[in-house]
């Protein structure tokens, strides 16, 4: 793997690719949202209706997304954010289940 830099995203730029469906640029604009974003609650929302997505990089980021929301705002995320983020670590996919162990670091030290 090759780290990239993620590009910022509003929330209002990424509601705009799930309507569109366009599923390669969803997936770089949930972390470029939870990274760079500056309305928490709206990302979080962002992430947990993309943590059930059909495609796994899709849902594998948006658990990452949440677990870098945490961080960055130092904050607790709600009760169903983190246990989005447990049935992600259960997930079927590796992509998944790895993007999960990562966002739980973060998830554990921050919402605990």
């Amino acid at each position: 793997m090759k780290y990239e830099e993620v590009s910022e995203w509003t929330p209002q730029g990424v509601w705009a690719l799930i309507a569109e469906g366009e599923v390669e640029r969803i997936s770089e604009a949930i972390i470029g949202v939870a990274l760079h974003g500056t309305h928490m609650d709206e990302a979080v929302a962002i992430c947990l209706i993309l943590a059930d997505h059909a495609v796994p990089e899709v849902r594998g980021n948006a658990i990452l997304g949440l677990g870098h929301l945490a961080r960055r705002f130092n904050s607790a995320l709600s009760a169903e954010a983190i246990e989005s983020v447990k049935r992600a670590l259960k997930d079927e996919d590796d992509y998944v289940r790895g993007q999960a162990n990562a966002a739980w670091d973060d998830v554990s030290y921050f919402c605990t």
